[in-house]
């Protein structure tokens, strides 16, 4: 114990004695802007336990030099008008909080749920409208708030917006043609999420906005002729309307800090927004979701227009950085069962190219066959490849594709995987194409030995009845026989319980090398298979 803590602890101290030792903590000896600073770092992030406005309050009850800290900084109070927080159910709170936060800028969250509710967040449109820096205000199904009309709507989102800086409303607004969404006029204006309120697409802050969600009001025409201006954007999503044309004749513009591109709606408008568009951003993402209940088309337009599609998906791949680890995710949506979504990379950790295709197996299969017969190759440097099949990934539809795809990749040489995937599964079954020829090594991130079996998939139950023990080591002894052997097994991942009974299974594989984590120092260690020598 330390010399302090030891007077204050001590039997003989003094109460008084003890409250000087505590002023002498660092925590206590904080200048107040520091101690400001740290209580404004607690607002930014949206936390769902605890709130930012229960942070803010137990804060201001810690001692009185923390409370006279916190009512002294309006700016704190300013950003924690939060209508899921139980205290704005209270007048007194709501009046409080305007109180205290004098005329620093207001940031305005929360769902709008109760004629209450919308009293408030009424006079806080309506007489602070200047002051709010973020509103961000999510809609119950999309309906206006109870007992707010678009007029009273209009009335206050037609002013400039001289501060505001984030603008994400769920609501549907139809369009007012008197006036214009902010009259044009948001400065600092940064993030707009709100596909269903109308705005002026070559508005002056159109040009430094980062992130934007467009709504389906705007024809394609409109939607080309506005990219122009959005060169700055991060994040870009369109709600593309229904043309018949998708071919237009396009010069393509660089979007230098692109990270996530979203195309909802019409095909054939999509395909005219990714031939207008290169990313410029080394982690740059890809997302599309087609209209389902697009008109149908004629079956050679359509092939036509889904080779095209591949075509401007691999010309966005090939601004991607090359990188040595993929991770390849092949399945099912039910809930949305005609989307496709390809996420080419993760802008977060920029670890992987990471490939999902979900549903729309016949965008999956042109683009499967696409990458398999590229040359050269956009994946001849992935060393490393992570293999997700979801469960109910369509056997007849991508999984043969798949097997060509994969048998592709003579570059691969890692695996990484579960065993209670069905993806071992799926590479035992597909001995004829010999699928990843020059795999060496199996990485587990999970180690189940395939005892959880899917009672539900009618191909896993086909898998299920055909290796009832699991398909680990039915695979191990195949690749061997085929001459494309495992030879190394990795376990080491930090979550993994290795058992006895799990090296007894590899022990059955000759020369295998099972690398794994000592139970009790946790350091790695090499054991070779077939010495009869089980380490534990």
């Amino acid at each position: 114990m330390d010399p302090e803590s030891s007077r204050v602890f001590s039997p003989d101290s003094t109460l008084q004695t003890a409250i000087s030792a505590l002023h002498l903590s660092p925590i206590s000896n904080l200048p107040p802007y520091i101690l400001n600073l740290i209580f404004l770092t607690n607002t930014v992030e949206k936390l769902n336990y605890p709130s930012r406005l229960t942070t803010a309050i137990q804060t201001s009850q810690v001692c009185h030099a923390w409370r006279e800290t916190a009512l002294d900084s309006p700016l704190l109070w300013g950003r924690l008008i939060d209508f899921d927080h139980r205290s704005l159910k209270l007048e007194w709170w709501r009046t409080e909080l305007i109180r205290r936060s004098g005329n620093a800028p207001l940031w305005v969250q929360g769902h709008v749920r109760t004629h209450e509710d919308s009293e408030y967040f009424s006079y806080v449109l309506n007489n602070h409208w200047e002051r709010i820096q973020v509103l961000d205000i999510e809609a119950q199904n999309d309906f206006l708030p109870p007992s707010l009309t678009e007029a009273q709507l209009w009335a206050v989102l037609h002013h400039p917006a001289p501060i505001l800086q984030t603008f994400k409303v769920g609501w549907t607004l139809s369009a007012n043609p008197s006036e214009a969404l902010f009259a044009d006029q948001a400065p600092q204006l940064e993030v707009i999420m709100a596909p269903g309120i109308p705005f002026n697409l070559r508005a002056p802050w159109i040009s430094h906005i980062q992130d934007i969600d467009i709504g389906a009001d705007f024809t394609l025409s409109e939607l080309l002729g506005a990219l122009d201006y959005m060169r700055n954007v991060k994040f870009l999503s369109f709600d593309c309307p229904y043309e018949l044309d998708p071919f237009h004749n396009i010069l393509p513009i660089v979007f230098p800090f692109l990270e996530m591109l979203q195309i909802n709606g019409s095909l054939t408008s999509g395909l005219s927004i990714l031939q207008s568009i290169i990313p410029g951003s080394p982690s740059c993402s890809f997302i599309l979701f087609p209209n389902p209940r697009e008109p149908d088309l004629d079956d050679d337009f359509v092939s036509t227009m889904l080779e095209a599609i591949c075509e401007q998906i691999l010309k966005f791949m090939q601004f991607l950085p090359l990188t040595s680890r993929l991770f390849l995710q092949v399945g099912h949506d039910p809930q949305y069962p005609s989307t496709f979504q390809l996420s080419l990379h993760d802008a977060k950790s920029q670890e992987y190219l990471n490939i999902d295709l979900w549903d729309y197996p016949t965008i999956s299969r042109h683009l499967l066959s696409r990458l398999a017969s590229s040359n050269p190759s956009l994946l001849s440097n992935v060393k490393v490849m992570r293999l997700r099949l979801a469960k109910n990934v369509s056997a007849t539809q991508i999984l043969p594709v798949l097997d060509l795809f994969l048998a592709s990749l003579p570059s691969i040489t890692t695996l990484e995987t579960s065993d209670s995937d069905n993806v071992l599964a799926f590479l035992h079954d597909s001995e004829a194409s010999r699928p990843l020829p020059g795999l060496h090594t199996l990485s587990f991130y999970e180690l189940l030995r395939l005892r959880n079996w899917t009672e539900r998939e009618e191909r896993l139950n086909e898998w299920r009845q055909q290796y009832p023990s699991g398909v680990l080591l039915p695979f191990l002894q195949q690749r061997k026989a085929i001459g494309l052997p495992i030879t190394v097994v990795d376990i080491t991942y930090e979550l993994l319980n290795l058992e006895r009974s799990d090296m007894e299974l590899f022990e059955q594989v000759s020369g295998l090398v099972v690398r794994y984590r000592d139970p009790t120092d946790k350091k790695i260690v090499d054991y070779k298979c077939g010495s009869g020598q089980i380490p534990f």
